[in-house]
């Protein structure tokens, strides 16, 4: 119906077929066809002719507003989905575990928000496993996490990020260089409530063939942070969360030279059959290929950010999600 409003629109601001003919572009005949097609639409008349040319009945006075509206109203949604496909309007909604969104999202966000203001941000948190079914049932856009080589999903590796051994500046294992039997009889501080990180880091212990003196659960890492800084115990903290209090020396690294704690491998991940990213989602990806300069204490994956990882089932890793 497009064609016969604007066929509609020309003629009643020309007066004239033959001039709104030749602004449409059009014949005199398909012209005449599509106004035809359109009071026969509506069921009613909309010009008369006269000696000077087409004037617009009753009918078509009251019809001539609304005629304009709907013209406008097309160029308008036109403009918001160029907007849309630019990544300067609608939304995002991103998924993350707790140490990713405390530590690694503000630096990108802060980013985005300058360059696209006008995009409507949610974030949701929970496990890597949390985040995969999340992005499963369309409930966030992307998902930033650990690789579980799920093959729902295509996996876009973003950031690599080391796992260290903290206490406290006045600790007797302080920037000491140490095997893991010298942790025998350390409190050992764990926080949040992923079981993989739980069971990772009685691993490390494990494989050390010595037990925590004691086990302090917290629900979350700024808690288990303060805690080994009051000198209650060593924790297992991924890089990018410690990177104030190493600055300030607040926090001091254990070097364990018997072993080699393994590095968080973050991903971003979205539905395979979601087809490629547009709009927003396309231009949050495209951010993530800058995160290593972004995210303090995080390196840039092996291969590099931007090349498809999830193509393939991957061995779980290590992880603190929380």
């Amino acid at each position: 119906m497009l064609p016969q409003i604007l066929a509609f629109l020309e003629v009643a601001r020309r007066g004239n077929l033959s001039r709104a003919a030749e602004a449409l572009y059009v014949s005199q005949p398909t012209l005449t066809a599509r106004l035809q097609a359109l009071e026969s639409d509506l069921g009613e008349q909309l010009f008369v002719r006269t000696r000077r040319g087409m004037r617009l009945t009753e009918a078509g006075e009251a019809f001539l507003p609304y005629a304009e509206h709907s013209v406008q109203a097309i160029s308008d949604g036109r403009e918001r989905l160029g907007e849309l496909r630019r990544g300067t309007m609608g939304k995002l909604l991103l998924g993350a575990p707790p140490t990713v969104s405390t530590y690694a999202l503000p630096a990108l966000l802060a980013r985005f928000t300058t360059e696209h203001p006008g995009v409507r941000l949610t974030v949701m948190s929970g496990t890597s496993e949390e985040i995969l079914e999340l992005v499963l049932h369309d409930r966030v856009q992307v998902g930033l996490m650990r690789a579980l080589g799920s093959p729902e999903v295509d996996a876009v590796p973003v950031y690599s990020d080391s796992v260290l051994a903290v206490v406290s500046p006045g600790h007797r294992l302080a920037g000491r260089k140490v095997r893991l039997a010298e942790l025998a009889g350390e409190p050992l501080v764990l926080f949040g409530r992923s079981s993989s990180y739980r069971a990772f880091t009685e691993a490390v212990f494990r494989e050390a063939g010595v037990m925590p003196d004691s086990v302090l659960e917290l629900d979350n890492i700024e808690a288990a942070k303060k805690m080994v800084e009051h000198g209650i115990g060593i924790s297992l903290v991924p890089h990018s969360a410690l990177t104030g209090e190493l600055a300030t020396g607040a926090l001091s690294v254990v070097d364990l030279v018997d072993t080699t704690l393994p590095r968080r491998e973050i991903v971003a991940v979205r539905r395979r059959d979601a087809g490629p990213p547009s709009g927003t989602v396309a231009t949050f990806m495209a951010l993530l290929t800058q995160v290593g300069s972004l995210i303090v204490g995080s390196e840039p994956p092996p291969d590099g950010p931007g090349q498809k990882a999830g193509s393939r089932p991957e061995p779980p890793l290590p992880a603190l999600d929380t």
